[in-house]
């Protein structure tokens, strides 16, 4: 892929005129679905002031061999909705006009990701979505695709490196032995520790879970965990409150008195499933991606296999009775 560059003039609205040390991938569908609304035309609209909207990204990608830049990488833009993202992503909107090669242009947006990747030297776990960041539906017709398209990245990215592209295993992360100064903005394993911890003390991360990325939802809950602890309310994951998140979290009260406990599987909801999911996590499983939601999904599901497994109990994703009783037990 040829990549054209038409940077944006300092000065202009849609110019944030400020430097970054950029640490991920955001991708995002223009939205526009209007016949001609291209890369080429996304590009001209931006270098046109972006009708006068703090609207901008690095990057416009559609079926065709040419990629658009609007700002250097290094550039902050305007296109996840926070501060945090802005400050630290780069952009890539895909395009989404009509009669567009959907597939192609796809590959283009995966094969520009991993190239960026590989010459920064980053992982996989670096590319994330707009809706990570503000929750906006973006990118609206690729999310619900969106484990096929990492994989296209790492693909890309194996292709580079020549090396053989295989599926990311799922890995519980060992109990941290540092503990780096965290703040808004930063990703990596240390993040996604914090964010398990944060989970096993019952602080709720419904939007995007341990998702190894320190945004907004992430900030909230530190911030409720250093004020239920009495800790300095910075929302900065320093020594204090890292001895505070790897302290031992209060085993969850049941949510009633009732000894017979009611047999519940896959979509069940309600503070059954709540209690259950805070014993997995007090029992050592992880529900790294919805955390404690009241909802009985495949990730909780999956954790209960585990768990039965690990109990050499009938492994069978429903809890009843026997599992019920494994579950209650101190250990």
């Amino acid at each position: 892929m040829q990549v054209s560059k038409q940077l944006l003039t300092a000065g202009m609205t849609n110019h944030p005129n400020r430097r970054m040390n950029p640490t991920g991938i955001t991708y995002h569908e223009t939205g526009n679905t209007s016949v001609g609304a291209d890369a080429k035309a996304h590009a001209n609209y931006i270098s046109g002031g972006s009708g006068g909207r703090k609207v901008s990204w690095h990057y416009s990608v559609d079926d065709g061999d040419i990629v658009y830049q609007h700002l250097e990488e290094d550039q902050v833009a305007y296109h996840t909705g926070t501060a945090a993202g802005n400050n630290t992503q780069i952009g890539i909107e895909i395009c989404v006009n009509q009669g567009i090669d959907t597939v192609r242009a796809r590959r283009n947006a995966a094969r520009l990701g991993a190239q960026i990747l590989h010459r920064r030297g980053w992982g996989i776990n670096q590319v994330t979505t707009h809706k990570r960041w503000s929750g906006k539906n973006c990118p609206r017709t690729l999310l619900p695709h969106w484990a096929s398209f990492i994989r296209m990245i790492e693909q890309e990215l194996a292709a580079l490196r020549g090396t053989a592209a295989k599926p990311a295993p799922v890995v519980i992360p060992a109990p941290p032995t540092a503990t780096p100064l965290l703040r808004a903005g930063a990703q990596g394993e240390a993040v996604k520790r914090m964010q398990l911890q944060l989970i096993r003390h019952g602080h709720r991360l419904t939007k995007f879970g341990a998702d190894g990325h320190f945004g907004d939802e992430t900030l909230r809950a530190v911030r409720a965990f250093q004020g239920s602890r009495k800790l300095v309310v910075d929302g900065i994951v320093g020594p204090a409150t890292w001895a505070a998140l790897n302290s031992a979290a209060p085993a969850p009260a049941p949510p009633s008195n009732n000894k017979q406990r009611p047999t519940i599987r896959r979509n069940a909801r309600g503070a059954d499933v709540k209690y259950l999911q805070t014993r997995l996590l007090y029992h050592g499983e992880q529900l790294p991606k919805f955390g404690v939601d009241s909802h009985f999904g495949a990730e909780t599901e999956a954790a209960v296999k585990r768990f039965q497994r690990r109990k050499k109990i009938g492994v069978d994703g429903i809890v009843g009775p026997q599992t019920w009783q494994r579950i209650d037990a101190s250990k």
